[in-house]
């Protein structure tokens, strides 16, 4: 299955970090959000891969490039850049045309802006399985306010979506990760060159016509990027899927006498006599 790294957002809510670096490049334990992405993809047997760009495009070409040359990944991946705001959907749909020629199969979308070891292959083995218009990944999470809700039937079928639920709304804790597997048949519900979005305008669209959208409900570790509060803590989440007390990067000059405790630090660091650091990220230098 041919899979879309979508990396074309601004980040907004994650400034002052991304006034200089596009979202997916910002590093978690070290390593661009990207990379670590396609990793997950190629750790499970996907090697055609593309990524839409708009946003410091050069910035996150430059990251792929070196992991690359250092061998952290292998797949050649293909580059689409938008021009214009075309939104989640619009911009794969450019992608399809562009870097797969309108390839007729279906296919792999995951967000560039979110961390998550979920099991590729079975989800797509249930997509498979079920072969709806549209599969989509969903968690439970503790606060599904910060996020767009979906909602179910027994059968794991969608009923209808929330985004942002206030409290009281909040009749559902399953939340859309931002990872989909779609059928092309799909994609021609989003007009060409027209900004789309496939939470906004597309998957409401598929229920109004009564196409079947499942959804498949991970386990697995997840955690989303949104602010900075949400960025320190999905490296700290990362660090404690390792069981470490705390990530240490190269060269990096640390005393003896320091106590470091739950924390990442990036490299080219010094940290001297008696300093503490806790719950905390140090990028490097």
């Amino acid at each position: 299955m041919k899979a879309i790294i979508m990396a074309g957002g601004e980040g907004t809510r994650l400034r002052p970090i991304t006034c200089t670096m596009p979202k997916p490049a910002v590093p978690i334990c070290d390593k661009a959000v990207i990379i670590h992405i396609i990793e997950l993809l190629e750790k499970h047997g996907i090697d055609e891969i593309a990524v839409t760009l708009k946003y410091l495009p050069s910035e996150i070409k430059k990251i792929i490039a070196s992991a690359l040359a250092q061998g952290k990944i292998k797949t050649e991946i293909k580059f689409c850049i938008e021009t214009s705001p075309l939104g989640t959907a619009g911009s794969v749909k450019n992608c399809i045309r562009e870097c797969y020629n309108n390839s007729d199969e279906d296919y792999l979308i995951i967000s560039g802006d979110a961390m998550t070891d979920i099991n590729i292959r079975d989800m797509i083995a249930f997509h498979k399985e079920k072969q709806p218009m549209a599969t989509i990944a969903v968690k439970a999470v503790d606060e599904p306010t910060e996020f767009g809700v979906v909602l179910t039937n027994s059968q794991n079928m969608v009923t209808g979506f929330i985004e942002k639920p206030t409290e009281s709304e909040s009749v559902s804790n399953l939340v859309n990760t931002g990872i989909y597997i779609v059928t092309p048949e799909l994609m021609d519900l989003c007009p060409d060159e027209r900004a789309c979005d496939f939470a906004k305008d597309i998957f409401p669209k598929l229920l109004e016509n009564n196409e079947k959208i499942y959804t498949f409900e991970t386990k697995d570790f997840w955690c989303d990027i949104g602010d900075i509060t949400s960025y320190r803590e999905t490296n700290l989440a990362l660090l404690n899927q390792t069981k470490e007390r705390a990530f240490v990067g190269k060269n990096c000059n640390i005393s003896s006498k320091a106590i470091i405790n739950n924390s990442v630090i990036s490299d080219d660091c010094m940290i001297g006599d008696d300093a503490v650091v806790e719950n905390s990220v140090i990028w490097a230098n």
